[in-house]
Parts: C-alpha cells; structure tokens; sequence
C-alpha cells in the first residue's frame, strides 16, 4: 500500500484502516496495490465523510483491467466490508477516476 504524496489522513478513523487493509487484500488478487489518494485533504463536497476523517479514495487508473473489473473490484471491497461502509466507483472513465471508500457510522 502506498500514500500519494500530500495526502493527509489526519484524524482517520480506524474503520477506514480496517477499510484500506480490506482493499489492499482485494487489489493483490488483480495483481496490484493500493494507492490512496485522498483523505482529509483536496476539495469535496460540502459536509464530505472525508473532513470527518470517514473516507478515503483509492487510485485506479494504474490497474490495467477494464471498467467493468474495476467496478468488480469495487463491489467486491464493499461485500467484504459489508453495509457499514459505502463503496463507489466513482467518476468512470474520467482522469479522476477513483474508488470512494466511506464509513457510515
């Protein structure tokens, strides 16, 4: 797992390292690694889990597999970690493309 230059993850909660292990585990089996990209930094939304220290986005223009995998990828992060997270792949096909990870407690 590695941590994109300038991102902050202070005051992350422990659910979302919980969060980033389980995606780490997933991102292996396709052959690949994590790389957070945000945390409590960048600019989101207004009342965003990630000022909260609640989410985090993960890199997926470096996997080399299509659309589809990726949003296999995703779902399969968010079955592993069940109805207390929120998993989207988020803005397709763009260069910000990205998988949210979100804890909903």
């Amino acid at each position: 797992m590695r941590i994109k230059q300038g991102v902050d993850l202070t005051g992350l909660v422990p659910q979302m390292c919980v969060a980033s292990q389980v995606a780490e585990h997933v991102y292996v089996m396709y052959g690949s690694e994590v790389v957070i990209t945000s945390g409590n930094d960048s600019e989101h939304r207004d009342g965003s889990q990630h000022y909260e220290g609640k989410a985090l986005d993960i890199r997926t223009k470096h996997l080399h597999v299509t659309r589809k995998v990726k949003q296999s990828i995703a779902d399969n992060i968010a079955n592993r970690l069940g109805d207390q997270y929120f998993i989207l792949f988020h803005r397709i096909g763009t260069p910000n493309e990205h998988i949210h990870m979100g804890w909903r407690g």
